[in-house]
């Protein structure tokens, strides 16, 4: 799956808008499209994570912009009791190689307030 950068879609859909729209509608989709460009410049400049654990398994992955992140990969160390056939040899940068589940989940929206659990201590 392709990350879809926001920014350089404004980008795209500005270098590609039709000149020969009427007036009205060419104001009317400018002024969408400079509104947008707006709302991209207010976003945080760090993109906040939150992953949900239940009984040890990763339930979900939420951030409060989920379309620059696409998706993340969970490593799993926890190997007991599972079946050899579902880990995967994970590679470590100081030469190592460990057998680990490797989850690739899907980053959406946030279902919790961000705001607060990143200003908790």
């Amino acid at each position: 799956m392709t990350t879809v950068n926001p920014i350089q879609s404004f980008i795209d859909r500005v270098a590609t808008f039709a000149t020969d729209l009427p007036a009205d509608e060419e104001r009317e989709a400018l002024a969408a499209l400079i509104s947008e460009a707006r709302s991209l410049r207010d976003q945080p400049n760090k993109i906040r994570v939150a992953v949900a654990v239940e009984g040890g398994m990763v339930t979900a992955v939420v951030s409060d912009n989920p379309a620059l992140l696409d998706d993340v990969v969970i490593i799993d160390y926890d190997t007991d009791d599972v079946d050899e056939s579902v880990l995967d040899s994970v590679h470590e940068l100081d030469g190592t190689v460990n057998r680990a589940q490797v989850i690739r989940e899907f980053v959406t929206q946030p279902y919790v307030n961000l705001d607060e659990l990143y200003t908790k201590s």
